[in-house]
């Protein structure tokens, strides 16, 4: 996402269709979609948590003011599906093959 919209680039699967649609109409990308702070604040959780830099919750708490489950966060650090730095999280090794759970879990 970026400034509150969402957006693909077309045919992901046939880099042919990619291509062609590139050089017909710029870009490749489809429309892109405005999203509620709500979804831009879920999105950026579940994309950050997959780089090694993680999320910086000041951040995800300016997109949205639901803040992430402590005790999930906690659980998660115990389990050594996370790690903490001051105001960042991400996920250890352990935790990227299930992802989507532990983000899942963090914004029950």
């Amino acid at each position: 996402t970026a400034n509150g919209k969402r957006w693909a680039t077309v045919a992901v699967r046939r880099p042919d269709a990619w291509l062609e649609a590139v050089e017909s109409g710029g870009t490749g990308e489809e429309d892109r979609v405005n999203l509620p702070k709500n979804e831009q604040a879920e999105e950026y959780l579940m994309m950050s948590l997959r780089l090694s830099d993680g999320c910086d919750l000041k951040r995800l708490a300016n997109l949205h003011d639901k803040t992430i489950n402590p005790g999930a966060l906690a659980e998660m650090q115990d389990a050594g599906m996370l790690w903490r730095q001051a105001d960042r999280i991400g996920c250890t090794s352990d935790g990227r093959p299930v992802l989507n759970a532990v983000t899942r879990a963090l914004l029950a």
